[in-house]
């Protein structure tokens, strides 16, 4: 089975805007971040569904963005998913639901994550640094950003972006289950509104 994540999960830091916007490492995590606040109508908690729209939202994002529906029984399903997901996942993740494309810790994982976001209707940031076999390189972020309406979270924006020394890294699963993934470290983060 893999593992993205250590068991032990503490809770998050809780961040006003300016320091959740700088704890995000990279553009792509900050780009996507300014593009979902600045759709926010007049300070709104989250933007609505149909106020995101993917043509406006920059090229450079498209690849590492997804957005999940959350389902009426509760559950997660993939409605759009960019390029470098289908790399990551080895297969494209649209239309599949969440226990389709995880398995056990990274689902529990991920449901923990999303689960916070529909009931705080806020941000949620995770970044994970990994030593493989011993030696510092790998990043893992995920980026999670409530839509919806009068309080209510419909679906979730969202960006995913695994580097390796400072390049994109294409071969994370399959790394993942040849070699020993230790955490160095890890943050993550809870956007108070």
């Amino acid at each position: 089975m893999s593992r993205f994540f250590s068991r032990r999960v503490r809770d998050p830091d809780a961040l006003d805007i300016s320091a959740f916007r700088d704890s995000l490492s990279g553009a792509e995590m900050r780009d996507l971040f300014d593009y979902w606040n600045a759709a926010r109508d007049n300070g709104a908690t989250m933007p609505r569904r149909a106020d995101i729209d993917p043509l406006e939202i920059p090229k450079t994002l498209l690849p590492y963005l997804y957005i999940v529906i959350v389902e009426a029984d509760g559950g997660y399903r993939f409605r759009l998913a960019g390029t470098r997901m289908a790399e990551v996942f080895k297969h494209d993740v649209t239309g599949k639901r969440l226990e389709q494309v995880l398995e056990a810790h990274d689902l529990k994982n991920a449901v923990r994550s999303y689960g916070r976001v529909v009931q705080s209707a806020a941000p949620w940031y995770s970044r994970v640094t990994y030593k493989v076999d011993g030696v510092s390189g790998i990043l893992y972020q995920r980026l999670t950003l409530p839509l919806g309406e009068g309080g209510v979270v419909t679906h979730l924006l969202g960006g995913l972006t695994i580097h390796r020394d400072h390049l994109i890294y294409e071969d994370f699963y399959e790394s993942h289950g040849r070699h020993a993934l230790d955490v160095e470290d890890r943050l993550e983060a809870v956007l108070t509104l």
